[in-house]
């Protein structure tokens, strides 16, 4: 049960702000009907793909609740967490894994100079907010001042427009992403002149990664 399981968390972390696709409403609404001890704000996200200048959407009520810009008086502590992401094997619930500033920033940094990371870079990143592949990859970038492109779900069909559009410069792929936008017409047509950094995770035992390198 997809409710019970981000009721759990939910009850686990007790957050004070919680934030949905409008996708996920109902799933949203039953994880805080059974979520114990914790009633945190529900924060409705703008649809993908609508206007961001909508002034009147949940999201944007929310962003103009204060014109204050001035930097929090906080001081962190380096082995504190700023980040919990759930993970879990194949039985029990899922475990919190606790990330901390000084892990994430020498992380980030670290790679950042292994992939050689530009400020000038765009990174196109398909993968589920959830996953720690999401996160740990773009923030490679976020940590050079470089570009994001964030999209909610790989699409094929989507990521070959975005790169032409976006002029993408990296990206991260398992191998059978890229296998299906090699597999797409389209895929012969579309400009990718601008991609400099194609890296990728996974077993790759039929060589799909050295004909998608051949490709580009």
């Amino acid at each position: 049960n997809r409710a019970a399981q981000h009721a759990a968390v939910l009850t686990d972390v007790t957050p004070r702000l919680l934030f949905n696709d409008p996708e996920y409403a109902q799933i949203a609404s039953e994880a805080l009907a059974l979520a114990d001890e914790t009633d945190p704000q529900l924060i409705e996200l703008d649809p993908w793909g609508a206007d961001p200048a909508e002034d009147d959407s949940p999201w944007q009520r929310f962003v103009g609740q204060t014109q204050d810009t001035t930097d929090p008086d906080v001081s962190i502590d380096p082995a504190e967490g700023h980040m919990i992401l759930y993970t879990s094997g194949t039985t029990g619930q899922a475990k919190g894994a606790v990330l901390s500033h000084e892990r994430t920033v020498s992380d980030a940094i670290s790679m950042a100079a292994v992939l050689g990371v530009r400020q000038s870079d765009i990174y196109g990143n398909w993968f589920t907010p959830f996953h720690v592949g999401n996160w740990d990859h773009q923030k490679f970038f976020l940590v050079m001042g470089a570009h994001v492109v964030l999209y909610p779900q790989f699409d094929a069909a989507v990521a070959l427009k975005a790169i032409e559009r976006h002029r993408i410069t990296a990206l991260l792929t398992v191998p059978v992403m890229i296998q299906q936008m090699m597999d797409l017409p389209r895929f012969a047509e579309t400009d990718l002149a601008s991609l400099r950094l194609v890296y990728f995770g996974a077993y790759d035992p039929s060589g799909i990664m050295d004909r998608a390198a051949a490709a580009l």
